[in-house]
Parts: structure tokens; sequence; C-alpha cells
């Protein structure tokens, strides 16, 4: 769980000398426990998911927009998939938050992490943090969950979606 508080700490920019590739491989790294064990239950449905793909991230390319297709039908094992096709810290996040909807922590986790490690923005670190949450509770993982949830609000204390997931 300590990764997780570090992770906040990672530099505004990522070096250069990474590709986009190697990053997301890192982040796999980091989550990859987490993979190896089955979602346990899903999120309780008040639960607040931060970062769901908007209509006009849609646009562009062809995947982007099946990926939302899929994500207002509720597809979210698709979604999710074809989010985490794209690969960029944005599509990641998406793709988390339809692992989280569609039950799967394991994915969510992963996603979330890879997604935590992409991002260039804190605020964008910060939803990651939230969604990684979701995939510690759907793993069972009240304290990490809390704790992930924790540490966004104390970067962003007025955080409606943290807080009411604690």
């Amino acid at each position: 769980a300590l990764w997780v508080l570090a992770s906040l700490r990672l530099p505004a920019r990522a070096p250069r000398e990474r590709s986009a590739r190697s990053r997301r491989f890192l982040a796999w790294l980091l989550v990859w426990p987490l993979a190896l064990q089955g979602a346990a239950s899903p999120v309780d449905a008040g639960a607040q998911v931060a970062s769901a793909p908007h209509a006009a991230d849609a646009e562009v390319p062809e995947v982007r927009r099946e990926a939302w297709v899929a994500w207002q039908a509720g597809r979210w094992s698709d979604a999710q998939s074809l989010y985490a096709r794209l690969g960029s810290a944005n599509d990641m996040l998406a793709a988390s938050a339809a692992a989280i909807r569609g039950g799967d922590g394991a994915a969510a986790s992963l996603r979330a992490g890879q997604a935590l490690w992409l991002a260039h923005d804190p605020q964008r670190r910060l939803d990651a943090l939230n969604n990684l949450g979701h995939a510690f509770a759907l793993l069972s993982r009240w304290d990490v969950a809390a704790e992930a949830w924790t540490a966004v609000l104390a970067e962003r204390p007025d955080d409606a979606r943290a807080a009411s997931n604690l």
C-alpha cells in the first residue's frame, strides 16, 4: 500500500526515455499481485467512480468511439478492453472505471495502476488513486481501499467522490 502513496509524488512529467509501452509495463509490475486475485464482490451501488469517459473523448479514433458505444450500452468488459488498447492515461482511467462497473477488481487494479503511472497531471493521478481504491474494495482489501481514498482526501479535501466512498 505504500507504493500507492509514493505514486502521488511522481514527477509532473515522466522521463523522456521511457516509452508509453515501458511505462505500462512498469505499472503492470506494480499491480500484478492484485491481478492474480479474483474479484470478491461488486462495489456498493452508491460508490462514486472517478473518470467515466466523456462523449467529447469519443470522437476519434474509431476504437475510442467503439469504446464509448460499449460504455453507453453497459458492456463493461468490451469498454474496458477497448479503452485499454488505446493506452493513454485517460483511456486507462476509463478502462479502470469500466472494469469497476463490471465488477472486475483484478482488471480495475491493473488499469488504475497503469493510469496512475501514465498520468502527467496530479489531478489525474488522484482520479486514478480513487479508482484504485475501488479496485481494492472489489478485492475485499477494505483497509487498502480506505488508505487510497484517505490519500485522495489529503490532497483534495473537498473531493465528494472519495469522501462518499469512506
